[in-house]
């Protein structure tokens, strides 16, 4: 629509809302589907359609400088969800990668840290939260030492049920290596 006194007062409404939707926020998202990368997202989009007149660096640069410094801890923290985690953060910095050839560069190293902790499993490839790849290494690290023990002397070895469970799990892990696992009766 071209008439500007509808532009102007769709925009009045849009950019009222979304900013009386922050200021009414006491702990914001920073998702992608209802928080700060989307409404990112959602204003640099505007920008490029010329729906907006400001210029979307200087309006965003703190939102940019804010995700710049988080990204890496949301990907550490295993959640890559599209919605909710580092996916969307990257989809709002991919909107934005022709303004900041700094962008660029936090997408390639956020596209490593994703292929670092996929894990192949038959014909497709998994994503693991930070916690369940901490267990699977602990697990591996424990079979160095199991292996021995069990060996010498009958043992009982003590861990957490999340150790047990699962195809990285310790049960996995022996029957893996030939030993036969069974629950005592």
């Amino acid at each position: 629509m071209d008439d500007p006194y509808f532009v102007d007062r769709g925009m009045g409404i849009l950019t009222k809302n979304i900013f009386d939707f922050i200021a009414k926020e006491t702990k914001i998202s920073y998702s992608l589907y209802e928080g700060l990368a989307g409404i990112g997202w959602l204003y640099e989009h505007l920008s490029r359609e010329m729906f907006i007149e400001d210029d979307s660096n200087e309006v965003l640069q703190e939102l940019d400088d804010y995700f710049v410094k988080v990204c890496k801890l949301i990907n550490l923290s295993g959640n890559w969800d599209l919605l909710y985690g580092s996916l969307g953060i990257a989809l709002y910095f991919l909107k934005r990668v022709d303004k900041e050839p700094l962008y660029a560069n936090l997408l390639v190293e956020y596209v490593r840290d994703l292929s670092s902790w996929a894990k192949k499993e038959g014909d497709s490839i998994k994503w693991y939260s930070a916690t369940r790849v901490l267990i699977a290494t602990r697990n591996e690290e424990w079979m160095s030492n199991i292996i021995p023990m069990i060996h010498e002397d009958s043992s009982l070895i003590a861990v957490g049920a999340v150790h047990l469970i699962g195809p990285d799990g310790l049960i996995a892990k022996l029957r893996d290596r030939g030993y036969k696992v069974e629950p005592i009766k």
